[in-house]
């Protein structure tokens, strides 16, 4: 048995405000596009969707995102360079701290990995050696 009536898991927003909320809302959306827009592979695509969700009964979500594609076909996703970039340096976390203050510091050579404890007086000591600043040094 066909059911058009089945509704869709989210309403798919359309450009102008509308929504479609079942199955035949979306069949009648895209038998209302223009022929040119029809021929479109996206469309045709979220067609055959919309047929095996209502003719073998199954999820409805296949038929929305086959729909949802169709409409954002020519959206890009742009990232803006104003976003905060990540932070990739040496960031102590309390997750990598042992119950003595040591941060495990992974390393790198070859394909093997190694963990190295670092002690905070060590940590103190590169500091020092490799900053040559008498104002940073901790006693």
């Amino acid at each position: 048995m066909v059911d058009w009536s089945r509704h869709f898991d989210e309403p798919i927003p359309l450009p102008r405000g509308r929504q479609l909320v079942i199955l035949k809302d979306a069949a009648n959306y895209i038998q209302k596009l223009p022929k040119a827009e029809q021929d479109l592979e996206e469309w045709h695509a979220a067609v055959e969707a919309l047929l095996l969700v209502v003719e073998l009964s199954g999820p409805a979500m296949m038929a929305r995102i086959g729909v949802v594609r169709a409409l954002n076909r020519g959206y890009v996703r742009e990232f803006g360079s104003s976003r905060k970039d990540t932070h990739r340096g040496g960031r102590k976390l309390a997750r990598d701290r042992n119950a003595l203050g040591y941060v495990h510091r992974r390393q790198w050579s070859g394909r093997s990995r190694h963990e190295v404890r670092v002690s905070p007086h060590r940590r103190r000591e590169h500091h020092k050696r490799n900053n040559n600043d008498s104002e940073l040094t901790h006693s």
